[in-house]
Parts: structure tokens; C-alpha cells; sequence
């Protein structure tokens, strides 16, 4: 099984302690792949940048929807959760 974990904002740093955990938690056997995304905000920090974070999340998942059979969202407040599961048939949590 392949799972994108997809970072809630684009700070390549954060990204590395996220893949580390996710790596952690998987069952042997799964592939975690640690997405960073190239535009949004370096931190979320209120409604503006969780809007502009949920763009970022929906480009990721389009671009990487036949490459995966699940998503993580890994950020507090989910940003894009809801828009993210109707452009994929595929589990986005």
C-alpha cells in the first residue's frame, strides 16, 4: 500500500519530523510518500492560510491521485479535507 502524506504547508523542515512519524506508525511493508507542497504558506497559522493551504492540498492529491491508494493530511486543522475527498474516490484523512 502507498500513502502520500501531505505536508499543510510548504516548509520543507516540517515535512522531514512529519515523514519520520508517519514512518513510525505504518505497518511493515507500507510505502509513505512525504509530499511538500511548492506554493502555500510556510506555517498555518490562521483562516487565510488553512484557505490557501486546501488549494495546495486539492493540487497535490490531482497531481498524485494514480500514484496513491491513500492520503494523510498532516496538519491541525485539516485544510482542503472536505474539497479533497470529492476529487478523489481514493481515503483522504
Amino acid at each position: 500500500m502507498r500513502i502520500l502524506v501531505i505536508n499543510g504547508n510548504s516548509n520543507a523542515s516540517i515535512s522531514l519530523g512529519i515523514k519520520k512519524a508517519a514512518q513510525e506508525a505504518a505497518f511493515p511493508g507500507t510505502d509513505i510518500q512525504m509530499i511538500t507542497p511548492h506554493m502555500g504558506p510556510d506555517t498555518v497559522e490562521g483562516y487565510l492560510d488553512a484557505d490557501l493551504a486546501g488549494v495546495a492540498m486539492c493540487e497535490e492529491i490531482v497531481r498524485y491521485r494514480e500514484k496513491a491508494d491513500a492520503f494523510v493530511i498532516a496538519c491541525f486543522s485539516d485544510p482542503g479535507l472536505n474539497a479533497s475527498r470529492e476529487i478523489t474516490q481514493k481515503p483522504v484523512i
